[in-house]
């Protein structure tokens, strides 16, 4: 895996993004990784891209090496970040790949912006009713699931099972961290050295209450997703979109990649005999078809 250094960029609000880049010339691929994880992820993804697009894999707010002095209400926080980081980059046309919970981050920059992205990827994205929603998923990466007897943000916090993640990323345990991690990457063994990374990715995080709750009150269709009812947002994603999911993921079920395909007709749907993370699974076809999908649009 190659390695690729980290820069800085302060934004208006007081927090400051790092992020790795790549690539001299070509369209611009922004890349916004899941929960759990950082930019580092993207790295061989990058490698595989330099030579024909300029790449930049961003950790958002909170995660990686970036800041967190506002926690977030809402994955919009996140999308306005990254939108304020492309502006002061001057970057004004680029393709967006969104890798589960930043496939709904990637989702509200479509709904602020759609114009300025050539085409929406969405890899193993939350749904687009947010995450647990009746009958789409599989509990067991978080079992024992606690009850959330509120999502007020002040009272979910503290929720046990939540403090107990939180207790043990902050704490580096190593034991318990992988075994919240395992089922990201249980379709393809994963070396030690790629073990490290995502370990690292993870310790970092400082949100993780707040995303998880944010995860659950994400909701851009219109209807009830069975905590909040729905802002609609998905009409204004009018950009070219493509969905890429795997056939064997277990934290996001395949029927999440149906149920935007029914809201987004407009899309193409790419299956993969992959889990959660296409990106470890299957990268040589994941490439294949961003290229193949990145040509299309370039004509």
């Amino acid at each position: 895996m190659k390695f690729y250094p980290s820069y800085t960029q302060p934004l208006s609000n007081g927090e400051t993004l790092h992020y790795l880049k790549t690539g001299s010339s070509g369209p611009t691929l922004v890349l916004l990784h899941g929960n759990l994880t950082s930019s580092r992820h993207f790295q061989s993804l990058m490698h595989a891209l330099e030579a024909d697009y300029q790449l930049l894999a961003i950790d958002m707010r909170g995660f990686g090496l970036s800041t967190y002095h506002a926690p977030i209400t809402s994955l919009q926080d996140f999308a306005f970040d990254i939108l304020e980081f492309l502006d002061l980059l001057g970057i004004n046309h680029y393709y967006l790949l969104g890798w589960s919970t930043g496939g709904g981050v990637a989702l509200e920059m479509a709904a602020a912006r759609p114009q300025a992205i050539k085409k929406l990827f969405l890899l193993s994205s939350l749904g687009l009713k947010g995450y647990l929603q009746e009958g789409s998923f599989s509990l067991s990466p978080l079992q024992p699931l606690p009850f959330f007897s509120s999502i007020e943000a002040e009272l979910f916090k503290w929720n046990p099972m939540l403090q107990r993640i939180e207790y043990a990323l902050s704490q580096c345990q190593e034991q318990t961290v992988k075994q919240i991690l395992k089922p990201l990457y249980s379709h393809t063994p994963i070396s030690q050295q790629d073990w490290a990374i995502y370990l690292e990715a993870a310790y970092q995080q400082r949100n993780y209450s707040d995303v998880f709750r944010n995860l659950l009150t994400f909701n851009m269709t219109e209807q009830y997703n069975g905590l909040v009812t729905g802002n609609n947002r998905i009409k204004q994603v009018t950009c070219p979109v493509a969905i890429l999911h795997g056939k064997n993921d277990s934290i996001i079920h395949i029927d999440t990649a149906y149920q935007t395909k029914s809201y987004l007709p407009q899309a193409s749907l790419h299956l993969f005999e992959a889990g959660h993370s296409i990106l470890t699974d299957q990268l040589d076809q994941l490439i294949t078809t961003l290229l193949k999908e990145m040509c299309t649009a370039e004509r």
